[in-house]
């Protein structure tokens, strides 16, 4: 398996927004325990929650891990005997699934009145942040400075969690090309599906081990896709990356706010199109 690499920082792991959010957290915590929900989802969310666990590591936090459902249906007593605190200090894991088709502002309510405070790791929120149910204590950062912007104006930039992880080293480089395009709600309906296309981020979730989601990737010395972990594990692995927009705002304000910057090897497209034969 490859491994991500801290001996030498690369792309955006070392960069002040990572120190403020480490910053902050500390302050957060106050030297207590936490309970760390990671954001449901794909194997892709799995990069961002092993990257997120990283860093709670690496900056000696502690916290306890507990899957959504299962905080959902806990009581906040219940919360707090868990973390050994004296108060429910509850971060909720980076992402994108503040979108109406994913339904998650209809849970968020529920989780935050379960805490006492919560902090957001970087998302992407294309829903306002009042139809969340957030106080205005709760603390929210955003991983763009586009459309999350708007939706989420006290929300603190940083970029997403899975660039904490600089650079992931390989055995070798790859060759060929490798497709790895959604076929989700965030696909560009009329958008041609290359041949051999795998949707490599369907076939686990954040909680399988990521493996064979990098192995997946490192195959390749190019790769295309408009699957956001694709692209990221891949630009951390020095591959030529092709990143393509989704189907709202999300891929296009990340490369601009974080991608652009950190990567030479990345381009991004509005739109795919088969090359000509």
């Amino acid at each position: 398996m490859q491994h991500c690499d801290h001996r030498q920082p690369a792309g955006l792991a070392g960069s002040i927004e990572f120190i403020r959010l480490e910053e902050t957290l500390q302050e957060f915590a106050e030297d207590e325990t936490f309970i760390f929900v990671a954001n449901t989802g794909n194997w892709g969310d799995g990069l961002i929650r092993y990257a997120t666990e990283k860093f709670f590591r690496h900056n000696a936090f502690r916290y306890v891990s507990v899957p959504l459902g299962r905080a959902m249906s806990m009581s906040p007593d219940d919360l707090r005997q868990l973390s050994s605190s004296s108060k429910v200090r509850m971060v909720y894991g980076g992402g994108g699934a503040f979108l109406n088709k994913y339904r998650m502002h209809k849970k968020m309510p529920a989780l935050i009145e379960r805490s006492e405070r919560m902090l957001v790791l970087p998302n992407t929120f294309a829903v306002p942040r009042r139809s969340l149910g957030f106080r205005r204590t709760d603390i929210l950062f955003r991983r763009d400075e586009g459309g999350s912007k708007e939706f989420a104006p006290r929300s603190i930039f940083c970029h997403d969690m899975a660039l904490s992880l600089g650079r992931i080293t390989t055995s070798g480089n790859g060759s060929g090309v490798g497709y790895f395009f959604r076929g989700d709600v965030e696909k560009i309906e009329d958008m041609p599906v290359p041949e051999g296309n795998r949707d490599i981020s369907t076939e686990g979730k954040e909680s399988t081990p990521m493996s064979g989601f990098l192995d997946a990737i490192a195959r390749f010395g190019t790769i295309h896709t408009n699957r956001l972990h694709v692209s990221i594990a891949a630009a951390m692995m020095g591959r030529r990356v092709h990143l393509y927009a989704n189907s709202y705002f999300k891929n296009n304000s990340i490369y601009e706010a974080s991608l652009k910057q950190a990567f030479s090897n990345l381009t991004f497209h509005q739109r795919y199109t088969a090359p000509s034969a």
